[in-house]
């Protein structure tokens, strides 16, 4: 797809803002010290590297990468570890999904604790559920997904999991691939919870001894059973016998799911899988605005939340919208910080985005506002908030291309991560040598002409410029 849109709307702006060195001290934006640098990154990416100023002069270093293929570069959600509770840091995944065809990332969402590094809110990795929808304040989450057509949308959503029985009958699933929480949005005594080898081999269930203890369980392994990440489950699973504990540790199928229940819901687990039913999973993923038509959100490929959701059609969104996303303005909104950042642009294009902070001399930052406006500068019609702070990370090549600002400037360990992934498929390539360059070539000769050759070139060995005069030969 072509670039010129995208540069059109960078060059408009900068146009723009061309006559002001330093904006007013209520602007929402940081103003160019110049125009950004283009590195080229792969056929079809590209990073700009921007030097940028807050209103009051301190510079601000920022970062994006910019698909300008969306028809050969693809976007896929990672797993710190390539499991939930295993941080990494963007810098380590990037040198493990190099060779898979992942050129490019940048940090993805926020995680919690129990267990820790448990993606915070909806996740989705090759097709898979890895945790449900849930926010920390009155709306949801804003989240960046890819469906299966590869077209990358933007929305706040919410997801509700349900598992059907036949014979038997259905249950609500209350979390995914976590552990009963008590906290400040508690799951309540009667939570059924499902468990995925994403999670691990295992779940250690609490006991009486932890504060998420709810009583005896019900524990019920269901085989052959994928959970999608949206939509109902392609194959059927099996359901096996019925277990009880009062904590400890319970295997997880390794190609299916655990359904745990407490309370109540023990019961109705119990009514809606009996042994030996075959069993489906279906997810529900509700965009509670409904910016992008519901349909586009019922084969979702990969995702995550993060938040807060800060453009749309190509407008910051109310900061109000914010806070009730959980993002309060003096705690995170309002502070000018590091910040990561997910955009979609009209034409498809996909902008991953990070501003280095913290750091005097080098950058201070953004806050939330001027993020918004950074990214409609970069031609974003919607885009979404990523995790900040020390998390801050951008690779490209298995290198870091910014600087992080926790201690030492080193990466932060994190929960998940978007790569960009080219569709090219390399030839493999043998070595071939001998002890001495004559050697060396008559190997390489013998491989080029296995059943031997009617004209053979001599060159000789003794200056490397008569051997490269007979290359041409």
């Amino acid at each position: 797809m072509s670039t010129l849109p995208l540069r059109l709307v960078a060059a408009a702006v900068l146009a723009a803002v061309a006559a002001a060195t330093v904006l007013p001290s209520t602007a929402t934006e940081a103003s160019p010290a110049g125009p950004a640098r283009v590195v080229p990154v792969f056929d079809g990416i590209e990073r700009q590297v921007w030097n940028l100023q807050t209103p009051e002069g301190a510079p601000v270093a920022a970062q994006a990468l910019v698909v300008l293929k969306p028809e050969s570069i693809t976007v896929r959600a990672h797993l710190g570890q390539d499991r939930v509770a295993g941080l990494e840091t963007v810098e380590s995944m990037g040198r493990r999904h190099l060779a898979r065809g992942g050129v490019a990332a940048v940090n993805g969402g926020f995680w919690l604790s129990q267990p820790f590094g448990e993606p915070n809110s909806y996740f989705a990795t090759g097709g898979q559920l890895v945790s449900e929808a849930e926010t920390q304040g009155s709306l949801a989450r804003g989240t960046f997904a890819v469906n299966g057509q590869g077209l990358p949308i933007v929305d706040r959503i919410d997801t509700s999991v349900t598992l059907r029985g036949d014979p038997g009958g259905t249950v609500a699933v209350t979390g995914v691939n976590r552990l009963n929480r008590n906290t400040r949005f508690p799951d309540g005594p009667d939570a059924v919870y499902l468990y995925t080898p994403h999670y691990g081999g295992s779940v250690t269930l609490p006991g009486p001894d932890h504060d998420a203890y709810r009583g005896e369980d019900r524990t019920v392994p269901i085989t052959g059973l994928d959970v999608p990440a949206s939509g109902t489950s392609a194959a059927s699973g099996r359901v096996g016998a019925h277990g009880t504990s009062a904590g400890g540790a319970v295997a997880i199928p390794p190609d299916g799911a655990l359904a745990v229940a407490y309370g109540t819901g023990r019961d109705q687990l119990r009514l809606a899988l009996p042994e030996g039913a075959a069993a489906t999973v279906s997810t529900d993923v509700i965009p509670v605005q409904r910016h992008w038509r519901a349909d586009l959100w019922s084969a979702v490929a990969e995702g995550l939340a993060a938040g807060p959701l800060i453009v749309r059609d190509g407008q910051m969104t109310p900061p109000e919208g914010w806070e009730r996303e959980g993002f309060a303005p003096e705690t995170h909104s309002a502070l000018r910080t590091p910040r990561s950042a997910a955009g979609v642009t009209p034409q498809g294009e996909v902008i991953l985005a990070t501003v280095d902070g913290r750091q005097p001399g080098h950058s201070a930052g953004m806050t939330m506002a001027e993020l918004a406006h950074f990214m409609i500068r970069l031609g974003a019609r919607d885009a979404i908030s990523l995790d900040g702070g020390g998390s801050t990370t951008m690779v490209v090549d298995g290198l870091v291309t910014n600087r992080p600002s926790d201690a030492g400037n080193q990466p932060r360990p994190v929960s998940n991560a978007l790569f960009l992934y080219h569709d090219y498929v390399f030839a493999r390539t043998e070595r071939l040598a001998g002890a001495q360059r004559e050697e060396t070539a008559a190997q390489i000769a013998r491989a080029a002409y296995p059943d031997g050759a009617d004209e053979v070139l001599i060159a000789a060995a003794g200056d490397f410029p008569d051997a490269l005069a007979g290359g041409p030969l």
